[in-house]
């Protein structure tokens, strides 16, 4: 049995590490390109742009990227609970070894959507007036 586990988890972990990496290309080339026409000049920020860079969490696609970095943070609170429940009320090494393995993974995976939102969000900066009035005047 553990050899058919070890024999899965090597191209799971591999699978997982190409996932992150063009996620995060995803991600950066969706900020560059969101924030372009503004950075060029071919577009101006206007006063509602305010709005929109402030609120874009709240857009139909980054909404649920933050709910379930939400939950997931909250999930490895609660992980993370457990290995002090695993270390000191309920003595038991295979405990510590899921509860440490399973905060490990959800910690991952909460700062994982969390960079992914704000590269994005980074994009839409250059839409921002205040801030593209404050670079313009140098």
């Amino acid at each position: 049995m553990a050899i058919v586990a070890a024999l899965a988890l090597v191209p799971s972990v591999w699978l997982l590490v190409a996932l992150h990496r063009s996620g995060r290309r995803l991600a950066r080339a969706a900020g560059f390109w969101a924030g372009l026409p503004y950075r060029q000049g071919r577009r101006a920020a206007t006063r509602g742009d305010w709005f929109s860079v402030r609120f874009l969490a709240f857009s139909g696609d980054l909404f649920l990227r933050v709910l379930t970095s939400a939950l997931a943070g909250l999930a490895a609170v609660f992980t993370v609970s457990s290995v002090y429940y695993s270390i000191a009320v309920d003595p038991s090494a295979g405990g510590v070894a899921a509860s440490v393995a399973l905060s490990a993974l959800l910690v991952s995976v909460c700062v994982g959507q969390c960079g992914g939102v704000q590269r994005i969000q980074n994009g839409y900066t250059a839409r921002d007036p205040w801030t593209f009035a404050r670079r313009a005047r140098g």
